[in-house]
């Protein structure tokens, strides 16, 4: 099949069908008007129910006032579209972390503003291994910060990333005269 045998209809009914990432038009009084099956796949609703929804309704409570907001701004001319970050909750309660894109559709003729085109990709996975590994660095620290032994972390070249207390003192030196050097060299010379 070539690209002349697809028709702009055809393009963008595939588009819409088969995207892995939600896509919504808004009324402008905030309900659902038309929506992908991706959509209904990040929220766990059927799109009869969904349809029934304003974008407000499954909203976290606390995302809400700064996406009302920014809808705000593009709907009074401020800007054209506005990209966030938000939870969302899913059917069964769940919070969705979402990376949100909205822009203002307006009437081509006179300029009127018709419906917002909202672009929704779940990034739940992102933030759950962001999360931990924001965990991870706070135990890590934590454990430099109190350890008894002096800890120095290395880069895979050996080039002294930081350490704690314990090994300013063995070196004799603030941590930022040594961070950067290579320790093994370091090392040799003492």
């Amino acid at each position: 099949m070539s690209s002349a045998q697809v028709d702009e209809h055809s393009f963008f009914e595939h588009v819409h069908r088969y995207s892995p990432f939600g896509v919504a038009f808004i009324s402008l009084d905030g309900l659902l008007v038309k929506i992908n099956p991706a959509l209904c796949s990040i929220l766990g609703y059927r799109e009869d129910e969904l349809l029934r929804l304003s974008i407000q309704t499954f909203s976290h409570q606390d995302d809400w006032p700064k996406c009302a907001f920014q809808i705000q701004h593009i709907t009074n001319g401020l800007s054209t579209s506005f990209s966030m970050e938000k939870r969302f909750l899913h059917k069964d309660g769940t919070i969705i972390w979402a990376s949100v894109h909205v822009i203002l559709i307006k009437d081509d003729t006179d300029g009127t503003p018709l419906y917002y085109l909202a672009h929704i990709t779940d990034i739940s996975q992102h933030k759950t291994a962001e999360k931990k590994l924001q965990e991870s660095i706070e135990r890590h620290t934590s454990l430099k910060k109190y350890n008894h032994d002096a800890i120095i972390s290395l880069d895979l070249d050996g080039t002294i990333i930081n350490g704690n207390m314990k090994a300013q003192e063995l070196f004799g030196c603030c941590m930022s005269e040594i961070v950067g050097k290579n320790f093994f060299q370091l090392h040799r010379k003492r």
